[in-house]
């Protein structure tokens, strides 16, 4: 039961997870963001395509 506690009580380590933590929030918000933004871009890209292509004629 003692080992339990002092487990419990053991703060070596903590500040490693909470920069693992934070690492993956900011990696999972960049992953977001950029998903959204290939979105956007591709649909630029092929609105510029259509555009030259029609030009062109």
């Amino acid at each position: 039961m003692n080992w339990i506690m002092n487990f419990v009580k053991d703060e070596r380590g903590v500040e490693t997870i909470e920069f693992a933590v934070a690492g993956l929030t900011v990696a999972g918000g960049a992953a977001a963001s950029l998903t959204a933004i290939k979105d956007d871009v591709q649909a630029k890209g092929a609105a510029i395509i259509t555009a030259v292509t029609v030009d062109a004629g």
